[in-house]
C-alpha cells in the first residue's frame, strides 16, 4: 500500500507540475476549436489533476468532500445553462468552460495535495521555476505585452500569482537563497514596469493599508514603502505619460466607469442567468446613454465592440451569469479566502507561507477589479490552486498535526 501511495503522489506531482508549466508558457498552444479565441486546451488540461484525484479517491489523503463539490456542480450547471440560453451559446459555453474547469481543478488540487509543509515547499519550488522562466524569457526575448500571447494585464496577473514561490523563499532559508529570491522578485517587477503594467506600479498603495490591518507591517515600514512606491510610480508615469489617467476621451477610464451603470442596465433586465459569458453586449445596450459624460454614446458602443468583456471580473460575472450565480461563486471562493485571512490575521501560520500566499491572493482579488483575469484559464488555475492551499492551511491545528504525522510515517 505504501508503494502504491508513493506512486500516486508522484503521478499527482507530475500532473499538476505539467499543468503549471503549461499554464505559465501556454505551450504547446493547441487550437481545439478553430476560429475561437477561447483557450480550450489549457482549460481541459487543468482537469487532469482533478481526474487523478477522483480516480484515486481511496488512496487520496483528502477527496473533494461532497458538501464542497455539490455547490460547485450547481454553479457549473447554472453557468452552462446561462451559456445555452444566450445569443451566442457556443462562444459563451467555451468561455464558461475556461472559467469553471480551472477553478474547480485548481481548488481541488490545492486543497487535497498540499496539506504538509513538504508538499507545499515542492509547490513553491515549482512556482519559483515558473516565475523565473517567465521573467527571464521576457528579459531575453523582449518584454512586449504581446510576447507569448500575454497582454500586460495577463502577464501581471500571472507573475503576481507565480511570485508566491520566490516570496516564500525570500522569507526563509540562508542568506544566498533570500538574496537570490529578492533579486528575482525585483526582476519580475522590472518586467512589469517595462511591459507598462500600471496595476503593478499602483498595487502597493492598495495593499499596504491591508497589511497594516493584518498587522504584518509596522507603520514605519509602511511609510517607507509608500514613499519608495511613490518615487517609482512618478518615474513610471514620466516614462509612460499615456498611462496617466485622464477624465476626457480616455478609453481606459470611461470604459471602467461606465461599466457600473451599464452592468446594472443589463442585470436589471436579465437578473437570473445574465446574457452569457462573452456574449456581445451591444444589443442589450443599444439604447444606453453614458452617464459619466466622458464619451459619446457612439464612442462607448464602439468600445463595447472592441472589448469582449468588462475590465472588471466582478461586473463581468454579473453581466454574464446573473446575480444568483455570481453571488454563489463569490461565496464559494470568498468563504475559504476569509477563513485563510482570519488565520493570517492571527499569525498562526508559517510566516514565509503566510506572507507569500497573502500577497498573491489579495493582489489578485484587487486585480480582478480592473481585469477579467478569471476568464484566462492559466490565471484561474493558479488563483484557485493557491486558494486551495489556503483552505488546507485553514484546517484545525489537530488535523494539520495529523497530516504531518502521516507524512513522517510514510517517509519512515
Amino acid at each position: 500500500m505504501k508503494i502504491v501511495a508513493n506512486k500516486k503522489m508522484l503521478l499527482d506531482r507530475a500532473l499538476y507540475g505539467f499543468v503549471c508549466l503549461h499554464a505559465t508558457f501556454l505551450w504547446p498552444y493547441v487550437v481545439l476549436v478553430p476560429a475561437e479565441r477561447t483557450n480550450v486546451f489549457t482549460s481541459l488540461l487543468t482537469l487532469l489533476p482533478l481526474l487523478s484525484l477522483a480516480g484515486g479517491r481511496v488512496l487520496c489523503k483528502a477527496p473533494f468532500p461532497w458538501r464542497t463539490a455539490l455547490p460547485w456542480a450547481v454553479l457549473a450547471a447554472g453557468v452552462a445553462l446561462s451559456a445555452a440560453m444566450s445569443l451566442a451559446p457556443w462562444p459563451s459555453g467555451l468561455r464558461a468552460l475556461s472559467f469553471i474547469a480551472p477553478a474547480v481543478g485548481g481548488l481541488a488540487c490545492g486543497q487535497a495535495l498540499f496539506r504538509t509543509e513538504g508538499e507545499r515547499r515542492f509547490l513553491f519550488q515549482l512556482l519559483t521555476v515558473c516565475f523565473a522562466s517567465l521573467v527571464f524569457s521576457h528579459l531575453i526575448f523582449g518584454a512586449a505585452p504581446s510576447f507569448l500571447g500575454l497582454h500586460h494585464h495577463a502577464l501581471a496577473g500571472a507573475l503576481v500569482l507565480l511570485c508566491t514561490g520566490p516570496l516564500y523563499f525570500a522569507g526563509r532559508g540562508g542568506c544566498i537563497q533570500r538574496c537570490a529570491s529578492m533579486v528575482l522578485l525585483l526582476l519580475g517587477a522590472a518586467v512589469c514596469f517595462i511591459a507598462g503594467s500600471r496595476f503593478v506600479i499602483l498595487l502597493p498603495f492598495a495593499l499596504i493599508p491591508v497589511y497594516l490591518v493584518l498587522k504584518t507591517l509596522s507603520w514605519r515600514n509602511a511609510f517607507l514603502l509608500l514613499a519608495a512606491s511613490a518615487v517609482i510610480a512618478g518615474l513610471f508615469f514620466v516614462v509612460y505619460p499615456g498611462k496617466v489617467l485622464r477624465m476626457e476621451n480616455n478609453e481606459s477610464t470611461y470604459y471602467r466607469v461606465e461599466a457600473f451603470p451599464a452592468t446594472w442596465e443589463i442585470v436589471r433586465h436579465h437578473p437570473l442567468l445574465g446574457i452569457g459569458i462573452r456574449t456581445p453586449r451591444e444589443p442589450f445596450l443599444a439604447s444606453y446613454t453614458p452617464v459619466s459624460g466622458m464619451t459619446t454614446r457612439e464612442g462607448f458602443l464602439g468600445t463595447l465592440g472592441r472589448n469582449v468583456t468588462w475590465d472588471n471580473q466582478y461586473l463581468s460575472l454579473l453581466c454574464g451569469i446573473g446575480l444568483p450565480l455570481t453571488l454563489l461563486y463569490l461565496f464559494l471562493a470568498g468563504r475559504p479566502l476569509a477563513l485563510y485571512l482570519r488565520q493570517a490575521w492571527r499569525h498562526t501560520l508559517d510566516p514565509a507561507t503566510e506572507r507569500a500566499l497573502t500577497f498573491a491572493l489579495l493582489a489578485s482579488v484587487i486585480h480582478f477589479a480592473v481585469h477579467d483575469g478569471l476568464y484566462y484559464p492559466q490565471i484561474s488555475w493558479f488563483f484557485h490552486l493557491l486558494l486551495g492551499v489556503g483552505v488546507s492551511l485553514s484546517r484545525p491545528a489537530a488535523q494539520a498535526h495529523a497530516a504531518n504525522a502521516s507524512e513522517q510515517a510514510a517517509a519512515g
